[in-house]
């Protein structure tokens, strides 16, 4: 369901939540957003299922991957609560500072869940030279906050789970996909590349921060691999979402669309997260989306159906510096 039909303050909008799991009951995901007069906060987290795959008796007898995304959605929703009566602007410096203390949040959880799992099992830390790690997910996430007319948002990440903003001229991706080699989005599909950064309990990481300011109304997103990974491109996955928005007739329906046709398509649990900022009702959004739906269709979609192998390198070439724009 939606989470509310005001966003926050006084912005129109709402805000979804997607989670399924591939086989119940295992699911390694984990997702939630939290709303305030004054902001919201979004995020999806995907445990690592092949690093993570030990399984913990402390846990009754879970993986370190399904543990560690829901500890972490839990460490990261605490966070942004205790400040959120009082959260400061913002700013680049700002988002800076929070990708430090999110960090030292998390390491807090993640020491405190490795040592009680070792009070358990005393040798249930991962072993040097394995490619197994402690607790690992990772992390896409967005805090939100108004600034005049404009939506402030800091996005944070490790791993490749992603932030994304949706507006009237397209879709752009936030986040920088933590993988080895030098993949864009097209080519992670085709090559599906190894992380190369994540969250973990036994070792150190990264969190990245980026800070965006975009005209209302947009739609901010953070998703799991299993959201986008289950496309032939990033432009299909645009075009799902448009293309199940114009075919609902409200926040509740196109989030059902949404689960149906993921569920059909993904192999894998999927997650996502959108808040959909500064429109007065869904009827307004479907209208502000319809343009870029049309030209989806026409330019990359529709071609793409009868000579995907011809076009689809040059068809991405086109669509990329737009999807890329705010990096």
């Amino acid at each position: 369901m939606g989470k509310k039909t005001k966003a926050f303050g006084d912005i129109g909008g709402c805000v979804i939540e997607i989670r399924e799991e591939a086989v119940k009951g295992r699911g390694e995901d984990a997702a939630g957003s939290f709303l305030t007069e004054n902001g919201a906060a979004l995020a999806v987290f995907d445990g690592c299922g092949g690093s993570g795959s030990r399984k913990y008796k402390a846990f009754h007898g879970k993986t370190g991957a399904y543990v560690a995304s829901r500890i972490a959605n839990q460490g990261f929703f605490g966070w942004y609560e205790d400040r959120a009566d009082d959260f400061p602007p913002l700013t680049e410096r700002n988002t800076a500072s929070m990708t430090v203390s999110l960090k030292q949040e998390f390491q807090r959880l993640f020491a405190d869940c490795l040592n009680y799992a070792s009070g358990v099992e005393p040798d249930c830390g991962a072993a040097a030279g394995t490619m197994l790690k402690s607790f690992p997910t990772t992390l896409a996430a967005a805090v939100c906050g108004r600034d005049g007319g404009d939506l402030g948002a800091a996005f944070f990440w490790a791993g490749n789970s992603r932030g994304y903003v949706l507006r009237p001229d397209g879709l752009i991706q936030v986040s920088e996909d933590d993988v080895y080699g030098d993949c864009d989005a097209m080519a992670s599909l085709r090559q599906d590349p190894p992380l190369s950064n994540c969250l973990f309990a036994d070792g150190d990481y990264l969190i990245r921060g980026r800070l965006i300011e975009e005209p209302l109304p947009l739609i901010v997103i953070t998703a799991t691999d299993g959201c986008f990974d289950c496309f032939p491109s990033p432009m299909h996955f645009e075009y799902m979402l448009l293309r199940m928005m114009s075919e609902s007739e409200s926040y509740d329906d196109w989030r059902s669309a949404m689960i149906d046709l993921l569920r059909d398509r993904a192999s894998d649990d999927f997650s996502m997260v959108l808040g959909c900022f500064g429109f007065e009702s869904f009827d307004t959004m479907k209208r502000a989306f319809l343009n870029r739906r049309r030209l989806l269709w026409k330019e990359y979609i529709k071609p793409l159906l009868s000579q995907y192998r011809e076009l689809i390198d040059p068809l991405w070439q086109q669509y990329k510096p737009g999807y890329y724009g705010r990096r």
